[in-house]
């Protein structure tokens, strides 16, 4: 029997609780389940650190990436496993582990028992466990939660559209405001001929999706102890546009087609404007600061996940195979 506890945040993705306490229990019958609905950010913490104290071996975030984030804070070097139940908007670090919102694929991968460590990106001392950046995806980021907040019509928006939400803001976005081109210090040693850029958007990733559909970096993982960094040099609207439009279609351009991308460990990246830019990451804004110190902190989160294995298991018949993808 294991210890576990379910942590759900009913504002994620597109509202209200997916999963009820009835229907966890039926398929987490034989164990010490806990469930809690923290009201703040502050709140989930809190009753983490008492949860940690208490030797809880589980813990579940039933939310979106922003959940799942302030969870992994902290979990990072603990024995405690994180299981994530995507009901945010993209899902973009549950969809690298494999993971969807059936809750009998969720059962099915957490009574395989298998756990595997991950990397996550330290941002300014902030945990990052899929991917973030500087530029324009920055401000998207917090267009939408802005809006998500406030307006009826475009949460009904973003039940629509899902995931696309973020490419369909992102291309409004272009259409409709001046293009933002910024001035950006790039130091990294796997990076020296980078100095300083003029770039509309500086990516950092931890896995191939971003916005659950935008394959910025096909190559990268978050077990290879490495993350991916992408800095886009457009220095106009409509080239950019196309630049996006064929990620969305295709996947990502050859290195040297007006980007530049590579894979390190360690990264400063410095914004030369007037005052602090802000970074976003795991679908949240960050911080807004004058410089960011980025640096790999390898297999530090234990988190639960699809097993290659798991889908060639005899005991799987043919109709079960694809619960589990």
């Amino acid at each position: 029997m294991a210890s576990i506890v379910f942590y759900h945040n009913s504002k994620a993705g597109r509202g209200g609780l997916p999963h009820s306490e009835s229907e966890l229990r039926k398929f987490f019958f034989r164990h010490d389940v806990t469930f809690r609905y923290p009201k703040s950010r502050e709140e989930l913490l809190t009753s983490l650190d008492d949860d940690l104290k208490t030797g809880k071996e589980y813990v579940f975030s039933v939310g979106g990436d922003g959940t799942a984030n302030t969870i992994a804070q902290k979990l990072l070097h603990q024995e405690t496993r994180l299981m994530v139940i995507p009901s945010g908007t993209a899902n973009d670090f549950a969809g690298g582990l494999g993971l969807t919102p059936s809750i009998r694929k969720i059962a099915n991968v957490f009574h395989a028992q298998h756990t595997r460590l991950v990397d996550v990106i330290e941002v300014n001392g902030r945990a990052m466990v899929s991917n973030g950046g500087l530029g324009i995806a920055a401000i998207v980021a917090q267009e939408i939660n802005e809006k998500r907040k406030t307006g009826q019509i475009f949460k009904n928006l973003m039940h629509t559209l899902g995931s696309d939400i973020y490419g369909f803001t992102l291309l409004q976005h272009l259409m409709t405001r001046p293009f933002p081109l910024q001035d950006i210090r790039v130091s990294s040693t796997d990076a020296p001929e980078l100095d300083v850029v003029t770039s509309p958007l500086i990516l950092v990733n931890n896995q191939p999706l971003l916005g659950g559909k935008f394959r910025v970096a096909p190559e990268t993982n978050n077990t290879d102890g490495t993350f991916n960094v992408t800095v886009f040099h457009h220095q106009d609207k409509m080239s950019f546009i196309q630049c996006i439009v064929r990620i969305l279609r295709t996947g990502m351009p050859a290195h040297g087609e007006n980007v530049t991308t590579f894979e390190t460990n360690n990264l400063t990246l410095t914004p030369l404007t007037a005052g602090p830019m802000s970074f976003f990451g795991d679908g949240e804004q960050f911080t807004h600061d004058t410089s960011y110190s980025i640096r790999l902190v390898p297999q530090c989160l234990r988190v639960c996940a699809v097993n290659d294995q798991m889908l060639y298991d005899s005991g799987h018949n043919l109709e079960e195979i694809p619960k589990l993808q």
